[in-house]
Parts: C-alpha cells; structure tokens; sequence
C-alpha cells in the first residue's frame, strides 16, 4: 500500500504578505525623515561650499592680477560683467581674458564644474538642482556676493541653522541676516533668496 505524503503549497499566505508589507511600511516611515534631513543638510553644505569658494577664488585672482575686487566689468573675464566673473570661476581658463591667463594659472584657482552647472550659457545653478540659481555681485569698497535663489526653505534652515543654531527662520518675505547670510523668504512658494556677503 502506497503512503499519502500532503503535498504543501509553494509561496507565501496573504497574512504572511501583509506582515511583511505592513513591516515595510513601518521601516519607511521611521528612516523616510532621516533620508530628507541628510539631503536637506547636504543641499544646504553644497550651497556654503559654492559660495565660499567663489569668493574666496575670486579673492585670489584679483590678489593675483592686482586689479580690484569689484565683480561687474572685471577685464579679468573674457566678457567683462558680474556673469563674465561667474563664468570665470564656475567655467574656468576659457572664461579668462587672454592677457590674464598667465595669472589664472599661476593662482592654482580651479573651475568650480563638479558643484555647479552651466544648462543654458549665462545661468548657473548649484549642481543636482534644477531651480537654484547663483548669480554674483559687489566687491571694490562693498562686500563680494553670492545669490543663491529659488532655495527650499527646509535648505535655508539648515544654512542659517549651521550659522547660528539657535536661529530660527522667518518665512514673511522681509529679508533678515544672520552671520555672512541675508534671506528672503516667501511663505507662498515655501522658498528662499540667500545671500552671502563678505568684504574683501
């Protein structure tokens, strides 16, 4: 006589599925906040790191060539204007006025292509962003800026966060400063205008 083996079903029940989807679910929630935070907190780095880059190299430059540090119709930049200063410091040597070539390359100051992008000519923006875009101004007797518009508020906080922790932002459309930072935020569009100011 031949022995009846039951022969089980292959794959998983539907209670089992749903522990699993509801166990999942559970785990995105808790890690979600902590994957934006990290993100807003990186922006936020990448942002600081452009803007004290650019002036700081801009610093170099004029240091290098001896003229002054005023950024609109610097004939450092192939195209003398404050997009001609960027396009030099964003771009790099084929930005450069052929007569300031040589002091380009002797001041070690390195195209900023890794951090910013360049998708349409004369607008740049921070690299990874399709709204964020960097204009610059000043110098001479004023501070050098940096403008950084269209930023996420949640990104503005982190900036004016890692300036001054105790800070919180206002977001009412009037500007307020804090540190090297003055922003503008407008509570409609939940995003900031941040400029960063330094006297050279």
């Amino acid at each position: 006589m031949k022995s009846a083996r039951r022969i089980h079903p292959q794959g998983f029940t539907m209670i089992e599925l749903a522990v699993v989807t509801a166990v999942i679910g559970i785990l995105l929630c808790v890690v979600a906040p902590s994957i934006r935070n990290n993100e807003n907190a990186g922006r936020a780095a990448q942002i600081e790191r452009i803007a004290q880059s650019a002036v700081g190299n801009w610093a170099t430059l004029t240091q290098q060539t001896g003229l002054p540090t005023t950024v609109n119709n610097s004939p450092i930049a192939a195209t003398p204007s404050a997009t001609g200063v960027t396009e030099v410091l964003f771009i790099g040597a084929s930005k450069v006025a052929s007569s300031f070539q040589p002091a380009y390359s002797a001041s070690s100051v390195q195209a900023m292509t890794q951090i910013v992008d360049n998708p349409s000519g004369s607008t740049f923006r921070t690299a990874g962003s399709v709204n964020t875009t960097i204009t610059m101004d000043g110098g001479g007797g004023s501070p050098v800026t940096v403008t950084f518009q269209n930023v996420s508020n949640l990104i503005a906080q982190a900036i004016i966060n890692h300036t001054s922790a105790d800070a919180s932002l206002t977001v009412d459309g009037n500007s307020y400063t804090v540190g090297p930072w003055t922003y503008t935020c407008a509570s409609a569009t939940l995003t900031c205008t941040l400029t960063y100011s330094r006297q050279l």
